[in-house]
């Protein structure tokens, strides 16, 4: 049910983002805010009831279905497009997304209306890109993070080919933009990096991969590309968090080195004999998948996938008791953040946004 109510909302995508537009509004003070309220209770005034004590409500983010579908119909009308206001599954679909992310909550008794925007929360994750993700749900975070998420192949010394994964970031420092590729030090160290590429999309390589001393990570500096969203970082994840583990796995009797994606959760943080902590999680993966992004709900990247930890237990002489214990790892992204802002700029930011 959740997948069909996130299909249907991506196929809305225009009154998806006239209703942002529309909220966004309420996050606003002043002028802008004040002219909307005059011309839409001037219009509606007449049905929605007491206006002062309306006006009161709304400038304080409180809404309801009513306010929402006239504005909506407003909009539509406006900028021409189509009748979305009068579908009621549409409006409760978004917002129930929103009020998923705390960006919406219940108004309350004995309040008629049904939301209460929470201004600060929306303004921010609509800053950061990521209310499409919230709304729109995993299908569409992996189309639109596929191009971020390239296959890294690297040849050793015998010139033997192998192949990782990699996260692209893109960050904001003084002199415009500087984008990386953030992947396992295991992948490249040693090794000539070949090819970065991803979704049609190749990155070039600006400089050699500069690797992490106390953590199996490395950078690579390339140029820029257009298409890429960067992807941000989650720096707080929790046990039972559901995520997503993508990369390029090696599959047996497969040509081609294709973007697999696997469901599970973070099932723990454990220490390791390297004293370096690492996040359990459940979702499969194997060789290939080193260096690919851990996804929570959002689209944020909340870890790097790293290692598979194999154990046997039981006795060996007794195979009715022996068992093979397999606990796949990954860095969180304290770790990987704290590594990023040592070999970049400091006050670096980092940014969805491209821009010339």
């Amino acid at each position: 049910m959740r997948q069909q109510i996130e299909v249907y909302l991506e196929n809305q995508k225009s009154g998806v983002l006239a209703l942002k537009n529309i909220l966004s509004i309420f996050c606003g003070k002043g002028d802008g805010l004040e002219k909307h309220l005059d011309e839409y209770l001037k219009k509606y005034g007449s049905v929605v009831g007491d206006v002062a004590a309306k006006r009161v409500r709304l400038s304080h983010g409180i809404l309801s279905d009513l306010d929402l579908t006239f504005m909506l119909t407003d909009y539509c009308e406006l900028h021409k497009m189509g009748d979305i206001a009068n579908d009621p599954t549409f409006i409760n679909g978004v917002m129930l997304k929103l009020k998923s992310c705390l960006a919406v909550s219940d108004a309350g008794s004995p309040l008629p209306e049904q939301y209460q925007l929470n201004s600060n929360r929306f303004s921010m994750l609509r800053d950061l890109g990521l209310l499409d993700n919230i709304i729109f749900g995993s299908n569409y975070i992996l189309r639109r993070y596929s191009k971020s998420i390239p296959v890294v192949v690297v040849r050793d010394g015998s010139k033997q080919e192998s192949c990782g994964t990699g996260i692209f970031i893109r960050l904001s420092i003084e002199t415009g933009l500087a984008c990386y590729i953030l992947t396992n030090r295991h992948v490249v160290d040693g090794k000539n990096v070949e090819l970065i590429s991803a979704n049609s999309i190749t990155y070039e390589v600006l400089s050699p991969p500069i690797l992490c001393d106390y953590a199996d990570l490395a950078i690579i500096k390339v140029q820029d590309v257009a298409e890429s969203d960067s992807f941000i970082f989650n720096a707080v994840p929790r046990t039972l968090d559901n995520v997503i583990a993508c990369g390029y796995p090696a599959i047996p009797h497969t040509k081609n080195q294709d973007l697999m994606a696997h469901k599970g959760e973070i099932n723990g943080t454990v220490t390791g004999y390297d004293d370096n902590q690492y996040l359990a999680i459940s979702c499969h993966v194997s060789p290939g998948n080193s260096g690919g992004p851990l996804i929570d709900e959002w689209g944020q990247c909340i870890g790097v996938v790293s290692q598979s930890n194999i154990g046997q237990y039981g006795n060996s002489n007794e195979d009715c008791t022996q068992v093979n214990s397999i606990y796949h790892m990954a860095i969180p992204p304290v770790v990987a953040l704290k590594f990023i802002a040592e070999n970049t700029d400091g006050q670096a930011r980092f940014t969805h946004t491209h821009y010339s």
